[in-house]
């Protein structure tokens, strides 16, 4: 009888262990859970996407100046169409997609 008393006790040990392992478990879940949510609103991340941005703006902006400079000191003979190309160019391929994300 002493025999099966302990190994009831012990199996009940084992059990709350196992909740207790369970309860912890869980808690670590929810705090990873949490700073996921954290890392998605991470400022440095949202600086990474913006200086992306600013990057290509600032290349076609560069790249403006240059075909500007180019055209005023009769290098080139291009359009103004062509010359303004960095400008609209973005603009148009940026319409074109919203219009295409619309209609889908």
């Amino acid at each position: 009888m002493y025999g099966i008393f302990f190994n009831f006790a012990h199996s009940e040990q084992l059990s709350i262990t196992n909740y207790c392992k369970t309860i912890d478990y869980k808690k670590q879940t929810n705090e990873n859970k949490l700073n996921n949510i954290k890392n998605i609103f991470n400022t440095n991340q949202l600086q990474h996407n913006y200086s992306f941005l600013i990057k290509l703006v600032g290349g076609l902006m560069l790249l403006l100046i240059v075909f500007i400079t180019l055209k005023l000191t009769n290098i080139i003979a291009w359009s103004w169409l062509w010359i303004i190309a960095p400008l609209w160019i973005p603009i148009a391929l940026y319409l074109f997609l919203l219009l295409v994300l619309l209609l889908i």
